[in-house]
């Protein structure tokens, strides 16, 4: 599994460039992932856009989407994805 916080601050420029990097290393990996963390960033941000092509986002709770802040949750920032993969992981009964 692969933990990441990305940068936290409100301009974009260096969590874009993090998240870049993290995508280019995600491509070399031979073994499959998890990738797991705080992105600091909205789910329709381009930080998260950079791996959709590439995950599965873990299903959430409707109502429990939201992680920061701590106190009262209103934004989603931290995610939970798992490697897409041509072959598709298989649920136990």
């Amino acid at each position: 599994a692969i933990n990441v916080h990305l940068d936290w601050v409100e301009n974009d420029a260096a969590r874009f460039r993090q998240a870049r990097v993290l995508s280019a290393v995600l491509d070399t990996l031979s073994d499959p992932w998890l990738l797991v963390g705080d992105f600091n960033d909205g789910p329709d941000s381009r930080t998260l856009r950079l791996f959709q092509d590439m995950v599965h986002p873990a299903a959430k709770p409707a109502d429990s989407t939201y992680t920061f802040p701590s106190n009262a949750p209103d934004k989603e920032i931290d995610y939970i994805f798992a490697q897409r993969s041509e072959h598709p992981v298989k649920r136990s009964s």
